[in-house]
């Protein structure tokens, strides 16, 4: 996640690092002979690591290549203890993948293969999802631009497969999200399509993962009279399976940014438009809440866009959240590269992924 990896469309910053606890963290700088001047996003990011506990799981990875890890994260299966993942470069107008293919728990070593990632352009901006299928297979779906979404393996990206959304070339989407089901493996992955000024909608539900295989061609109209108004894609959250909510956070021409909300049956009325007060949506959880970020702080809030709590979340990035057979849990991971002393171009990449019960959340407030 960059600092304000979430960040309010059009603004700049990075969101990533690690650490486990203030001691680990100094523990990882002192492997490297270089150390890092001082950065107030990780410093933010360990109040909350306090809170959060030891990592459930964290590594490092040695004699790396600098180029595209200053802003990469990490995104793990969901699973337990993930043997592996995908490494995220995000370098705004590209992003870069790379398979984290093994991962030593135990003497908290990780290898990437660095022959089988690629780059690919982002045309999303911040906007961009990319999700882990929630059966916990190690395969994730990937949304870069309006028109297209890819499955990609995380132990072999460079094989993704394209997947059409929506399928012709005279709609595209200005809206795509992710929301984990409470209690299966399944997630909730909704977009919002424009096509002939009439915008559409369409769901995947329930989803596992692979392929979502929407409905070809629109979805059910919208009514959504400000339509013509979006300048910059964002995330569609639907929370149905709990607030029967529809959620748009995106950019407008105006230079302003907004929320929508649409209830249920989303095609019978106009939405309820808000300001993004604490910043876009970064995410919804099972039980309905929402997350927004601005400037390293995550705020969550309920069903009317009220701040129930907030946390500074400095470098610590909110990846999904999972059911692991008998509570939800919502996900983070924080990733920082380490440059050597005596090769500047190469360095250490430290990654840590952090979990807590979703019911439990509340205990990060600030």
């Amino acid at each position: 996640m960059k600092p304000n990896r979430n960040r309010r469309p059009g603004a700049t910053g990075k969101m990533l690092g690690v650490a486990a606890s203030g001691a680990i963290l100094i523990a990882m700088l002192a492997s490297s002979c270089w150390h890092p001047t001082f950065d107030p996003m990780i410093s933010a990011s360990e109040v909350t690591v306090r809170k959060l506990g030891d990592p459930t799981l964290y590594f490092s990875v040695e004699d790396v290549q600098q180029h595209g890890m200053d802003d990469a994260w990490f995104l793990p299966p969901m699973v337990d203890l993930p043997a592996n993942g995908l490494l995220v470069q995000d370098m705004d107008e590209r992003i870069g993948f790379k398979p984290v293919l093994s991962i030593d728990s135990l003497n908290h070593t990780g290898w990437i293969d660095t022959m089988t990632g690629f780059e690919i352009e982002n045309t999303m901006g911040d906007a961009y999802l990319i999700y882990a299928d929630p059966d916990g297979s190690s395969d994730a779906f990937v949304t870069l631009g309006t028109s297209e979404g890819r499955i990609l393996p995380m132990t072999a990206p460079n094989t993704s497969s394209a997947t059409v959304l929506p399928d012709t070339d005279a709609m595209w989407y200005f809206g795509i999200g992710a929301v984990a089901v409470n209690g299966s493996l399944n997630a909730t992955l909704t977009c919002i399509t424009y096509q002939a000024m009439v915008p559409n909608y369409q769901q995947k539900h329930p989803w596992p993962g692979g392929d979502p295989v929407f409905v070809i061609g629109p979805g059910p109209t919208l009514l959504f009279s400000d339509v013509t108004q979006i300048a910059t894609p964002g995330k569609l959250l639907d929370t149905t399976g709990s607030t029967n909510n529809l959620y748009l956070s995106c950019g407008l021409s105006d230079g302003s940014n907004a929320i929508f909300r649409w209830d249920t049956p989303f095609t019978a009325a106009q939405p309820t438009r808000y300001p993004e007060s604490f910043g876009p949506l970064i995410g919804a959880l099972s039980d309905g809440r929402l997350l927004a970020e601005d400037n390293g702080i995550v705020s969550v809030l309920d069903a009317g866009l009220n701040r129930l709590f907030k946390f500074p979340a400095g470098r610590l990035r909110f990846v999904h959240e999972r059911w692991n057979g008998i509570e939800m849990k919502v996900v983070f991971t924080r990733t920082l590269f380490v440059r050597n002393n005596n090769d500047y171009d190469k360095g250490s990449l430290q990654v840590e992924v952090y979990e807590i019960p979703t019911a439990d959340l509340a205990r990060l407030d600030d």
